[in-house]
Order: structure tokens, then C-alpha cells, then sequence
């Protein structure tokens, strides 16, 4: 006989194929509302939480998860919950109790069989994908080949004559299912509202920033029961946690658009790395980057052109970057951060900002975005002192496509504010991708006409409406790039929900700019990207005489002591180039790094 208190302990959550696909292409897995396309499986069994049931699987479950229509193949995902912390729920004595996850994940806990965690988690969490046999595994893996989206990352794919036990019952216990007081026959009645990914963005609540404010009775013994709550002055739950619907999910969504966007064009210069550290510690307390403290996240030097800007001490240099920035790019940070005004205090420009910002979140579509856009433009919201300016804005939005005889560079020109400048490169290029491809003309850029903090506005607006599941494909591929924006997106939205959650943090990605604060990896890439020239070194003499010798063979100058050499970036000729270098050879790069810091 087996000694149970020996056995591996092991967590699984029962589903099928088509949902696994759409969890790894939105790089969460969330309760049903966050789906764009969802089919029944075990998230139904108390909407907002994740059933995860140790070392087997009720076949009922198994069952559900390919009901709702034909050719749908089971999959189970065997979670690693060890880095997980935080309360959960398990029934037990016909009654929803609350639990600690570090408290029961790898422990034999008696009575305790399956437990339920507040969802969204992350893909770090994901171990192995289970298949019952080899065939679905092979289909599995051909379906993904076309795909772009879904992208594994080096998770495992198994089928082994072990885990093909778990869809045959084998192991499972019935008397797991039928203590969890589920009810059988209002499982057998589910069904999903499909409504819910159909609906148009409504005008009225464009401006709602608040998260959906419900809960599940915590002392109910209906697994189906969802009740209305109270909340004090501060907005917390007396009881539990926020449930997430379908708009507070695209704004973690947007988030992590945001996310990878920026790490990308962190290349482009001190600014941009330091933007996306900031909006990187949204939601977490130990990796919190607040802008007065920027001077820790650039360094301590920034160099503009062939000119020395530096900061005696961090404050002083997380000043010059906060000066530096664009009102579009603080407004974008605060909205994130949730420390925005209210609308009634913003002035005409942010509240402009604020509708584009929700009205990319919200977007569907390029078309549906550019549609509400207007929308929101010709709407009676505005106030006289503004109107003139909303309506020659919209002016201007309605004439980007209709005018044929100028080149994207001239209408560029012709624009007047940055905000017409983002609005023309969101009108007319529809992804992420078409952004990273754009070739921007070198007088554009000499004349100042486009700079870093313009492409940085792009960058983030861009990631915001195309969110985590239309973001580059070899953006997600970059080494632990994927898992490490998961995690970020899952730890945001538990912190907007109010949620105790914890999860262990994968290896942190560092930027290209990050790598360049290593000196012997910043004169690599100089040498290897031939861009000698967007960099200047100074040489610290030691005190002395020195001596200048003078051959025919050449001229050598001998220092007593020894020198200090620094390598500095010039930003503005930097930005110029490495603008139009698109970044695909990460892993070179990280390699690279990795050995320069042994």
C-alpha cells in the first residue's frame, strides 16, 4: 500500500482545449467574464474563484468541460502552487469556509480535497498541460502552430500513462464530489450569457473608473449563490472579495498591453526604461517605483545630446525626468495607479486623455475604437470654454483618412499638439506591431517634430487598446518576458479587488537599457549595433605630471596612476538610432549580459 503521507501532492483544474488556447493568449486564467470566448468548464462551480482539486479529478467535472458542444477536448492544468499565499475557500461541513493556501498546498490536509482561489492566476502558476492521450496532445499542438497568440514558453505538454489515469477516474474520489454539497442538477442548467462580449461600449459610464462591487455570500451553502454587498467609506468589502467583470478584466488586460509595449521601447532612451519601471511597480508594494524615486531606476546621469544633465542625488534626477514628461504620459501613469483626479477636477486636455485611455481599454476592434472615439468627441459633455477645441479636434480625426495628397510625415507637420500627434498614429496605424515597423523620417526626428516622449505616448496608448492578447507575438516570446507580465497583470488586479493574495515572482526580465548600466555590456552593444557614436567617453586623470612621447611610429601619453574611464549615453543621438532598430535578438543580448555580470 501506498503511504498517503508520502505521495506527491498534486493540484489540477479541470478544462478543455478551446478555453486553455484563449487563457495563454490573454496570459491570465480569470473567471468566465474575461473570456472573449468561453465554454463551460470548472470555473462555472462558483463564478469568480478557481476550483483546483488535489491529485484527481471528478469525473463529473471532466464530463462538464466538453458539454457544451462536440469536438471539444478535456485538458487538465497541474498548477505549482507552492509560491502562492493568500485566503481561499473550501467547503466542508456543508458550509463555504475560509482558508490559507499556505496552510494546505502540500500538506495532506484532512477533509480537504479541493479548495477555491479567487481568480485571476497567473501562467507562472501552470506546470503541465495533461492530455488523456497522445492524439489530443498532438492535435493540441498542431492547433497552436496557427495561433500566433497562444505561445507555450517552454510549458510542458504531457500525456504520460500516469496523468492518463486523471481522465478515467482512476485515483479520484466520488466522495470528493459529493461532499462539496454541489448541486448536480444546477450544474446540468449553466449556461453562459454570450451577450456579454457582444455589448457596445455605453456612453453614459465611459467615465467610470470604479471596479465591479460584488461578492459571493461567504456563510452560503448554494456554490451558485451571488448576493450584492455593502462597503464602508474607503470602498473595502465587509465580507470578501470583489468580483470582476468584463471591463474591470480589459483594463488588468490593457495593463499588460501597456506592460509589454513598454518594455520594449524602454530601448529608446533613460526616460522610457524609467516610465516602464514606474507602471511595473503598479500594484506591488516590494517593486513599487514611485516617480520621486526615478533617480534610482535611470542612474545617475542623463545626458541630453552632446550636453551633461546630472542629478547630485535621486530626488534631484527624478525631478528632471518628472519635468521631462508629457502631460499624456503622467496622465496614462496616474490612471493605472489610480491616483488621477476626480472628472470634475480634470481640465479639458486630461478629460480628453481619460476618454482615450477608456475608450482604448474598452475597444474591440481598431474600427471600434476609432468609432467611439468620435463618439465620445461629439458628445454634449463638453463645456463652452472647451467645445472649440473638442470640435476642431474632431475636425482634424475625421480628415486623417479623407486627405490622399499628404504623406503621414507632412500631416505630422501640419499637426499642433501632441495629443493630435498620438491621435493621428492611433488613427492610422492599427497595432503594435505596425508601430514597431514604422520608419520615421529623419527630419521629423531632427526637426523635433517627433521625439522620445511622443513614441513613449505611442508605445503606451498602442499597448493599452491592443491589450495582452493582440500584443507582438516575439514580444511575448523574449526569455520570461510572458510569465513575468502575467504575474504582473494578475498581481495588479488583485490588488484593485482588494484581494490578499501573493504570488511568487518568476526572474524579472531586464530591459536593453537596464543591461547598458553594465558598462562591459554597454561597450559591446555600441560595437556590435555600430553605434559608437551615440556615446561619450570621459577620462578622469589622477593627479600628477604626465608625459607625452612623440615617434615617427606615433604619439603616446603616459598617465602616473590609473585613470577612470566613463562611458556615457548621449540620449538624443541615441534615440535617433536605436528608433529604428527593431529589437528581436533579446536573447543575444540577455546572453550576453548574463556573461558580462559573472
Amino acid at each position: 500500500m501506498v503511504d498517503r503521507k508520502k505521495q506527491k501532492i498534486r493540484w489540477f483544474f479541470p478544462t478543455n482545449t478551446n478555453n486553455i488556447r484563449m487563457i495563454i493568449a490573454q496570459g491570465l486564467l480569470t473567471s468566465p467574464d474575461g473570456f472573449q470566448k468561453y465554454y463551460i468548464d470548472a470555473l462555472e462551480l462558483k463564478p469568480g474563484w478557481i476550483p483546483v482539486f488535489k491529485n484527481s479529478v471528478p469525473l463529473e467535472i471532466l464530463d462538464k468541460c466538453i458539454s457544451e458542444r462536440q469536438n471539444l477536448t478535456p485538458c487538465i492544468v497541474e498548477l505549482n502552487l507552492g509560491g502562492v499565499k493568500g485566503t481561499a475557500k473550501t467547503f466542508k461541513n456543508s458550509n463555504w469556509i475560509d482558508i490559507r493556501v499556505e496552510d494546505v498546498v502540500g500538506l495532506h490536509t484532512k477533509g480537504i480535497d479541493s479548495i477555491y482561489l479567487p481568480a485571476p492566476l497567473p501562467l507562472s502558476c501552470f506546470s503541465s498541460l495533461l492530455f488523456q492521450n497522445n492524439e489530443d496532445l498532438i492535435q493540441f499542438k498542431n492547433d497552436i502552430k496557427n495561433r500566433s497568440n497562444v505561445i507555450l514558453n517552454g510549458l510542458n505538454l504531457k500525456s504520460a500513462k500516469i496523468d492518463q489515469l486523471l481522465f478515467h477516474g482512476m485515483g479520484s474520489d466520488e466522495k470528493l464530489f459529493k461532499d462539496s454539497n454541489i448541486n448536480k442538477k444546477n450544474f446540468e442548467n449553466l449556461s453562459v450569457n454570450q451577450d456579454l462580449f457582444e455589448s457596445s461600449v455605453s456612453d453614459q459610464n465611459l467615465f467610470q473608473g470604479s471596479f465591479t462591487r460584488k461578492n459571493f455570500s461567504s456563510d452560503s451553502s448554494d456554490p451558485q449563490h451571488l448576493s450584492e454587498t455593502t462597503f464602508d467609506d474607503n470602498g473595502y468589502l465587509h465580507n470578501g472579495f470583489q468580483r470582476y467583470g468584463v471591463d474591470d478584466y480589459k483594463r488588468v488586460f490593457a495593463f499588460g498591453g501597456l506592460l509589454l509595449n513598454l518594455f520594449y521601447f524602454a530601448k529608446n532612451g533613460t526616460l522610457s526604461n524609467a516610465v516602464y519601471h514606474i507602471i511595473k511597480g503598479s500594484g506591488d508594494v516590494q517593486d513599487s517605483e514611485d516617480i520621486q524615486g526615478l533617480g534610482s531606476v535611470c542612474g545617475s546621469g542623463y545626458v541630453q545630446g552632446s550636453g551633461n544633465v546630472q542629478g547630485s542625488d535621486n530626488v534631484q534626477g527624478s525631478e528632471k525626468i518628472k519635468k521631462s514628461m508629457e502631460k499624456g504620459i503622467e496622465f496614462i501613469l496616474n490612471y493605472f495607479r489610480d491616483t488621477h483626479a476626480d472628472m470634475g477636477a480634470l481640465s479639458p486636455g486630461e478629460k480628453i486623455y481619460h476618454g482615450l485611455v477608456t475608450t482604448a481599454i474598452r475597444s474591440q476592434s481598431f474600427e471600434n475604437f476609432k468609432e467611439d472615439m468620435i463618439i465620445f468627441l461629439e458628445s454634449d459633455r463638453w463645456d463652452e470654454k472647451s467645445r472649440s477645441r473638442v470640435q476642431s479636434l474632431t475636425a482634424t480625426l475625421g480628415n486623417f483618412e479623407k486627405i490622399v495628397d499628404k504623406s503621414v510625415s507632412e500631416q505630422f507637420r501640419d499637426a499642433k499638439t501632441p495629443l493630435e500627434k498620438v491621435l493621428l498614429m492611433l488613427f492610422l496605424r492599427e497595432s503594435s506591431d505596425a508601430l514597431i515597423d514604422y520608419n520615421f523620417s529623419s527630419d521629423l526626428l531632427e526637426q523635433k517634430i517627433i521625439d522620445e516622449k511622443l513614441v513613449l505616448q505611442f508605445a503606451m496608448l498602442f499597448g493599452i487598446r491592443d491589450k495582452f492578447i493582440k500584443s507582438p507575438p516575439f514580444l511575448r516570446q523574449f526569455d520570461g518576458l510572458q510569465d513575468f507580465i502575467s504575474y504582473k497583470m494578475a498581481v495588479y488586479a488583485h490588488s484593485k479587488m482588494k484581494s490578499d493574495m501573493e504570488f511568487e515572482a518568476p526572474q524579472v526580465p531586464p530591459t536593453l537599457m537596464d543591461m547598458m548600466k553594465n558598462e562591459r555590456f554597454k561597450e559591446w552593444f555600441a560595437v556590435t549595433s555600430k553605434i559608437e557614436d551615440c556615446f561619450q567617453t570621459i577620462i578622469n586623470l589622477p593627479k600628477g605630471e604626465h608625459e607625452l612621447k612623440v615617434a615617427n611610429s606615433g604619439s603616446s601619453l603616459i598617465l602616473k596612476g590609473i585613470p577612470q574611464l566613463t562611458i556615457e549615453l548621449m540620449e538624443r543621438e541615441y534615440f535617433h538610432k536605436i528608433l529604428k532598430c527593431k529589437l528581436e535578438s533579446y536573447e543575444k543580448y540577455l546572453a550576453r549580459y548574463r556573461k558580462a555580470t559573472q
